[in-house]
């Protein structure tokens, strides 16, 4: 599903393998989210925000809201797999330099669009990359011979995340990604069938000086019983492999945690 997962497990990649999701892989969170309760029922909590995590001796208190009333658990270990930008707000007693860290990270909003070509208007390559373009990026996804879909990527300035509300500027934004295939591959235009497009408000993080090297490794440093998971926790883009690498990785973290409390050596 990313890079990520190929460094994680490399026997596991395909080379040239491209696959495209209705909808983005929120289906395949909601796939991770369903083998929860296959281990035990009461596992799961769901219509519920978190608003604090905090250490307290030999455990860590989450407090949360479910039908507007705070509930608090207490835990053996948390990992916090939500962006820093919420995890600054919501881990309490984080040290400064973390807290700094995590406030030094940019994130913008972008859109993902699908343009649905009737016939073809690219060959002879898979991805490209753009430069002064409304998109940043696009691959073909195609799984017909006869008809073409093209997944183009449009990272947004952070200025304009309010205006990804409303429709009226999403679809002059597809009429941009429209003008631009047509400059680059005359006749494309009368082509397109359709192009869908779908908003994502903030969590595509960019990259900055020192943010692989310092930033990000001090944001998701472990916290005594708090481990950080989250695409941003590591790897050098926001996707979905890189998220569960990061998520392998505290998971790990963990149980190494619990494991030495009890006096026992974690297994694998």
């Amino acid at each position: 599903m990313g890079a990520g997962l190929g460094v994680l497990y490399p026997e596991g990649s395909s080379k040239g393998g491209s696959y495209t999701f209705p909808g983005g892989l929120s289906v395949a969170a909601l796939k991770v989210a369903g083998k929860i309760p296959e281990a035990g029922a009461d596992r799961l909590v769901t219509g519920a925000t978190v608003y604090r995590v905090a250490q307290d001796g030999t455990g860590v208190n989450v407090s949360y809201l479910a039908g507007g009333e705070p509930v608090t658990i207490r835990a053996k270990a948390a990992i916090v797999a939500a962006p820093k930008f919420i995890a600054k707000y919501i881990v309490s007693d984080l040290p400064e330099d973390q807290r700094e860290a995590m406030k030094a990270m940019h994130y913008v909003p972008f859109l993902v669009g699908a343009v649905a070509v009737d016939g073809n208007i690219t060959s002879g390559f898979a991805t490209a990359r753009t430069i002064k373009a409304p998109i940043a990026n696009f691959r073909d996804a195609s799984t017909m011979p006869d008809k073409q879909l093209l997944r183009c990527e449009m990272p947004m300035r952070a200025s304009v995340r309010t205006q990804l509300e409303h429709d009226a500027f999403v679809e002059s934004y597809a009429q941009q990604v429209a003008d631009y295939f047509e400059s680059i591959f005359p006749g494309s235009r009368s082509k397109i069938a359709e192009i869908r497009i779908w908003r994502r408000g903030h969590n595509w993080y960019i990259p900055i000086p020192r943010m692989m090297t310092e930033y990000q490794p001090r944001a998701s440093r472990p916290l005594d019983r708090v481990f950080f998971a989250n695409a941003d926790s590591l790897g050098t883009i926001s996707e979905f492999g890189w998220a569960l690498v990061a998520a392998d990785r505290a998971v790990e973290m963990a149980k190494r945690k619990v494991a030495a409390d009890v006096g026992q050596v974690a297994v694998g």
